[in-house]
């Protein structure tokens, strides 16, 4: 059965009868977990560290954001986001709980330089309405500077008035060339905090502008993650989230799928397979992430999970939906999903395929805050199980290096 957690967020840790976690399994991961606690409690409020897996200050947070993004929300219509990554996938998962119906309908992510489209964007907007937010810790990032660079090139050839006034970098550099495109054209820059990384930057302004421009509630937001962490240092070992992480250890399974039954929450899956993927994808040991929006995925890839191997731990996010949805006349499309749900979990379980649940009790700013940060605390404490950095990704910097010097000195 699925426990309370926090009130607001449910979790059924169980993996099926094969790989029950038995005391002394843990046992003989004491001293290492043990060790992970005592360096995590040298850490100080200038390392990463520290800053992902303690409370977020609100009112550092909250303010200068909140205030920038209503001005912003006044001033323009359509709002257009750039980045990759990390840098791109948590405003777009902000954009799921978000209160500003008629500001989602116009609000757009670019995470590519495809051609087709930019172009397609572009007709969907009207420029002299448009405000676009670049988003890149490094400053660095080619695809973001590049399209920051075509669309300032637009602006000015389709003769925008004050067009550096459309424009709002979020970059920490100071010494890159986003940034210092930035100083060329005046346009307003906000600092990106260099000591969280792109995928990590979840509560950072990265994703709290965004956030605030489209109308989240950000006081439960915070709040719901800030309950997540006051029960990680609570409880240390015995949390939710360090005993997720440790029993994704102990399950031996490499691939690990998650399934969701809100179409909206797609980002979120998307972000997810990015944090298992760069902080744990390392030394020749890594874990395959699968996602998809069901149930549509019951008739795609469910097959594989239900008979095609035995190397997966599946987990299904699901729960209360909109309250305007559940008491309306969607009613009986909420239901199905409900069915599904429970059927397609009580089959793996009678199939002995592990598989854990996560159920929010409510479609909300809090719920969703308190989400983000149990899997993020999870990734992290997995990645210290291992004994990986968490927050690097050297082989990708390899690779982005060697296509730098070799196709764009």
């Amino acid at each position: 059965m699925a426990t309370a957690y926090n009130n607001e967020f449910y979790y059924n840790e169980a993996l099926g009868d094969d790989v029950i976690i038995l005391p002394e399994q843990i046992k003989m991961y004491k001293e290492r977990v043990e060790k992970i606690f005592k360096f995590l409690d040298t850490t100080d409020d200038k390392t990463q560290y520290y800053k992902v897996l303690h409370k977020k200050n609100k009112d550092l947070l909250i303010g200068d954001n909140k205030r920038l993004g209503a001005e912003l929300a006044k001033r323009f219509k359509y709002f257009v986001f750039i980045g990759m990554g990390g840098a791109i996938l948590n405003p777009m998962m902000v954009r799921s709980f978000c209160g500003n119906v008629n500001l989602l309908n116009n609000t757009f992510f670019i995470n590519s330089t495809d051609p087709l489209l930019i172009k397609s964007m572009l007709i969907k907007v009207k420029l002299e309405e448009t405000c676009f937010i670049p988003i890149s810790n490094s400053g660095e990032t080619t695809e973001t500077y590049t399209v920051a660079k075509f669309l300032i090139k637009k602006m000015r050839d389709e003769k925008i008035p004050n067009f550096h006034e459309h424009f709002v970098f979020i970059t920490a550099n100071e010494s890159s060339r986003l940034y210092k495109m930035a100083a060329e054209h005046s346009i307003k820059t906000v600092p990106y905090d260099p000591d969280v990384g792109g995928r990590f930057s979840t509560f950072s302004n990265s994703a709290i502008l965004p956030a605030a421009i489209m109308g989240l509630d950000l006081d439960g937001y915070l709040d719901g993650a800030n309950s997540i962490v006051d029960e990680f240092w609570k409880n240390r070992e015995n949390s939710r989230s360090a005993r997720a992480a440790l029993n994704m250890l102990l399950s031996k399974k490499r691939v690990i799928a998650l399934y969701t039954y809100y179409s909206e929450l797609r980002p979120f899956t998307e972000w997810y397979a990015q944090i298992i993927s760069e902080s744990l994808g390392k030394n020749k040991v890594g874990y395959v992430p699968f996602y998809g929006v069901c149930p549509m995925e019951q008739h795609t890839s469910y097959q594989y999970f239900l008979d095609g191997g035995n190397d997966s731990l599946i987990t299904m996010i699901y729960g209360e939906n909109h309250s305007d949805i559940k008491d309306s006349d969607y009613a009986e499309l909420n239901e199905v999903n409900d069915k599904f749900f429970k059927a397609s979990v009580e089959f793996m379980q009678n199939q002995q395929i592990p598989v854990r649940t996560i159920e929010l009790k409510s479609y909300d700013a809090y719920s969703f805050g308190a989400l983000l940060m149990h899997c993020t605390i999870e990734i992290v404490f997995l990645s210290l199980l291992h004994e990986f950095h968490p927050f690097d990704q050297p082989a990708m910097d390899e690779c982005k290096k060697f296509a730098l010097n070799k196709y764009f000195a």
